[in-house]
Protein backbone atom coordinates (compact mmCIF):
# COMPACT_ATOMS: atom_id res chain seq x y z
CA UNK A 1 0.00 0.00 0.00
CA UNK A 2 2.72 2.03 0.73
CA UNK A 3 4.37 1.74 -2.87
CA UNK A 4 1.32 2.79 -4.07
CA UNK A 5 1.26 5.75 -2.39
CA UNK A 6 4.46 6.58 -2.93
CA UNK A 7 3.75 6.09 -6.71
CA UNK A 8 0.98 8.95 -7.21
CA UNK A 9 2.52 11.43 -4.39
CA UNK A 10 6.08 12.23 -6.47
CA UNK A 11 5.88 16.14 -6.98
CA UNK A 12 5.45 17.23 -10.54
CA UNK A 13 9.35 18.23 -10.62
CA UNK A 14 10.80 14.80 -9.84
CA UNK A 15 8.30 13.64 -12.60
CA UNK A 16 9.08 15.60 -15.32
CA UNK A 17 11.36 13.36 -17.93
CA UNK A 18 12.44 14.79 -20.78
CA UNK A 19 11.10 14.67 -24.48
CA UNK A 20 12.69 15.20 -27.50
CA UNK A 21 12.05 18.73 -28.90
CA UNK A 22 9.80 17.54 -32.23
CA UNK A 23 7.95 15.23 -29.53
CA UNK A 24 7.28 18.62 -27.28
CA UNK A 25 6.62 20.83 -30.49
CA UNK A 26 4.18 18.16 -31.79
CA UNK A 27 2.30 18.24 -28.63
CA UNK A 28 2.43 21.89 -28.17
CA UNK A 29 0.95 22.40 -31.56
CA UNK A 30 -1.78 19.85 -31.02
CA UNK A 31 -2.47 21.14 -27.60
CA UNK A 32 -3.09 25.13 -28.40
CA UNK A 33 -5.41 23.73 -31.34
CA UNK A 34 -7.52 21.52 -28.56
CA UNK A 35 -7.15 24.92 -26.23
CA UNK A 36 -10.59 26.42 -26.38
CA UNK A 37 -11.78 24.48 -29.15
CA UNK A 38 -15.23 24.17 -28.84
CA UNK A 39 -15.34 28.00 -28.15
CA UNK A 40 -13.61 28.43 -31.79
CA UNK A 41 -15.90 26.26 -33.16
CA UNK A 42 -19.02 28.04 -31.81
CA UNK A 43 -17.57 31.68 -33.40
CA UNK A 44 -16.26 30.62 -36.68
CA UNK A 45 -20.07 28.81 -37.19
CA UNK A 46 -21.02 32.71 -36.26
CA UNK A 47 -18.78 34.08 -38.59
CA UNK A 48 -20.14 31.75 -41.37
CA UNK A 49 -23.56 32.34 -41.01
CA UNK A 50 -22.99 36.00 -40.57
CA UNK A 51 -20.85 35.77 -43.82
CA UNK A 52 -23.59 33.60 -45.42
CA UNK A 53 -26.31 35.94 -44.60
CA UNK A 54 -24.06 39.22 -46.14
CA UNK A 55 -23.58 37.31 -49.12
CA UNK A 56 -27.51 35.86 -49.33
CA UNK A 57 -28.36 39.55 -48.99
CA UNK A 58 -25.84 41.19 -51.61
CA UNK A 59 -27.54 38.34 -54.04
CA UNK A 60 -30.64 39.15 -53.48
CA UNK A 61 -30.05 42.95 -54.10
CA UNK A 62 -28.24 42.22 -57.16
CA UNK A 63 -31.69 39.76 -58.64
CA UNK A 64 -33.68 42.59 -57.44
CA UNK A 65 -31.85 45.58 -58.86
CA UNK A 66 -31.08 43.13 -62.31
CA UNK A 67 -35.22 42.61 -62.78
CA UNK A 68 -35.75 46.40 -61.94
CA UNK A 69 -37.04 46.16 -58.70
CA UNK A 70 -35.74 49.57 -56.55
CA UNK A 71 -34.58 48.46 -53.57
CA UNK A 72 -33.18 50.59 -50.49
CA UNK A 73 -29.49 50.55 -50.47
CA UNK A 74 -28.55 52.82 -48.18
CA UNK A 75 -30.48 50.39 -45.50
CA UNK A 76 -29.02 47.32 -47.07
CA UNK A 77 -25.15 48.60 -47.04
CA UNK A 78 -25.97 49.86 -43.32
CA UNK A 79 -27.06 46.21 -42.36
CA UNK A 80 -24.05 44.49 -43.98
CA UNK A 81 -21.76 47.65 -42.42
CA UNK A 82 -22.47 46.64 -39.08
CA UNK A 83 -23.19 42.51 -39.75
CA UNK A 84 -19.05 43.49 -40.99
CA UNK A 85 -18.16 44.83 -37.71
CA UNK A 86 -19.75 42.26 -35.82
CA UNK A 87 -17.55 39.49 -37.80
CA UNK A 88 -14.54 41.74 -37.34
CA UNK A 89 -15.30 41.70 -33.72
CA UNK A 90 -15.90 37.40 -33.70
CA UNK A 91 -12.16 37.26 -35.31
CA UNK A 92 -10.95 39.25 -32.84
CA UNK A 93 -12.38 37.17 -29.62
CA UNK A 94 -10.53 34.43 -32.04
CA UNK A 95 -7.12 36.36 -31.95
CA UNK A 96 -7.75 36.71 -28.59
CA UNK A 97 -8.07 33.37 -27.24
CA UNK A 98 -4.88 31.93 -29.31
CA UNK A 99 -3.30 35.06 -27.41
CA UNK A 100 -4.39 33.59 -24.05
CA UNK A 101 -1.18 32.38 -21.63
CA UNK A 102 -3.67 30.49 -19.61
CA UNK A 103 -4.48 28.38 -22.10
CA UNK A 104 -6.63 24.70 -20.86
CA UNK A 105 -8.14 22.30 -22.49
CA UNK A 106 -11.83 21.47 -21.21
CA UNK A 107 -14.12 18.81 -21.14
CA UNK A 108 -16.18 20.73 -23.49
CA UNK A 109 -13.25 20.83 -25.98
CA UNK A 110 -12.60 17.54 -26.26
CA UNK A 111 -16.10 16.41 -26.29
CA UNK A 112 -16.21 19.02 -29.69
CA UNK A 113 -13.27 17.29 -31.18
CA UNK A 114 -14.36 13.83 -31.00
CA UNK A 115 -17.90 14.97 -32.41
CA UNK A 116 -15.67 15.96 -35.36
CA UNK A 117 -14.05 12.79 -35.66
CA UNK A 118 -17.25 11.49 -35.23
CA UNK A 119 -16.41 9.36 -32.19
CA UNK A 120 -18.88 8.75 -29.54
CA UNK A 121 -18.09 9.24 -26.01
CA UNK A 122 -20.04 10.80 -23.08
CA UNK A 123 -19.40 13.79 -21.07
CA UNK A 124 -18.60 11.66 -18.46
CA UNK A 125 -15.84 9.79 -20.01
CA UNK A 126 -13.93 12.47 -20.91
CA UNK A 127 -14.15 14.08 -17.59
CA UNK A 128 -12.18 10.85 -16.53
CA UNK A 129 -9.92 10.90 -18.94
CA UNK A 130 -8.93 14.60 -17.88
CA UNK A 131 -9.42 13.35 -14.03
CA UNK A 132 -6.24 11.09 -15.03
CA UNK A 133 -4.60 14.12 -15.92
CA UNK A 134 -5.45 17.31 -13.85
CA UNK A 135 -3.06 17.45 -11.40
CA UNK A 136 -4.67 20.88 -9.64
CA UNK A 137 -7.92 19.28 -9.98
CA UNK A 138 -9.28 22.09 -11.81
CA UNK A 139 -11.50 20.23 -14.24
CA UNK A 140 -9.33 21.16 -17.34
CA UNK A 141 -5.68 20.45 -18.46
CA UNK A 142 -3.20 22.99 -18.55
CA UNK A 143 0.46 22.82 -20.66
CA UNK A 144 1.89 21.65 -17.40
CA UNK A 145 -0.41 18.70 -17.18
CA UNK A 146 -0.19 17.96 -20.78
CA UNK A 147 3.93 17.63 -20.50
CA UNK A 148 3.43 15.78 -17.42
CA UNK A 149 1.07 13.20 -18.86
CA UNK A 150 2.48 12.68 -22.12
CA UNK A 151 6.04 12.53 -20.00
CA UNK A 152 4.75 9.59 -17.67
CA UNK A 153 3.29 7.84 -20.47
CA UNK A 154 6.28 7.84 -22.43
CA UNK A 155 8.56 6.97 -19.89
CA UNK A 156 6.25 4.19 -17.99
CA UNK A 157 7.68 0.98 -17.29
CA UNK A 158 5.16 -0.10 -14.68
CA UNK A 159 2.32 0.23 -16.50
CA UNK A 160 0.74 1.75 -13.57
CA UNK A 161 0.27 5.54 -14.67
CA UNK A 162 -3.29 6.58 -15.85
CA UNK A 163 -3.08 6.19 -20.12
CA UNK A 164 -6.38 6.31 -21.58
CA UNK A 165 -5.43 9.98 -22.64
CA UNK A 166 -2.77 8.83 -24.42
CA UNK A 167 -4.32 5.28 -25.64
CA UNK A 168 -4.77 4.36 -28.84
CA UNK A 169 -7.96 6.29 -29.55
CA UNK A 170 -5.82 9.43 -28.39
CA UNK A 171 -3.31 8.68 -30.30
CA UNK A 172 -5.69 8.04 -33.68
CA UNK A 173 -7.31 11.61 -33.08
CA UNK A 174 -3.82 13.19 -32.77
CA UNK A 175 -2.57 11.55 -36.15
CA UNK A 176 -5.95 13.06 -37.57
CA UNK A 177 -5.17 16.63 -36.09
CA UNK A 178 -1.52 15.92 -37.52
CA UNK A 179 -2.82 15.51 -40.78
CA UNK A 180 -4.55 17.88 -41.04
CA UNK A 181 -2.12 20.25 -40.21
CA UNK A 182 0.47 18.66 -42.42
CA UNK A 183 -2.16 19.20 -45.22
CA UNK A 184 -3.19 22.73 -44.42
CA UNK A 185 -6.92 21.47 -43.79
CA UNK A 186 -8.80 23.12 -41.01
CA UNK A 187 -10.62 20.80 -39.26
CA UNK A 188 -12.51 23.95 -37.90
CA UNK A 189 -13.90 24.33 -41.24
CA UNK A 190 -15.02 20.77 -41.43
CA UNK A 191 -17.46 21.26 -38.80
Amino acid sequence: MADTFALTAISLSEETKPVSFQEEKELRRVFDFLCDYSIKVKLNNEIRELENWIQGVKNKASFQASVGYNTNTERIDYNVSETEQKIADLRQQLNNLDLNHDKKISCNDIVEIYKVLHHKISKKEVEELIWEADEDLDGCINWTECRLMFGRNIFDKTGLEPSRLVSNEYQYFLSIISLCFMFDICVLCVV
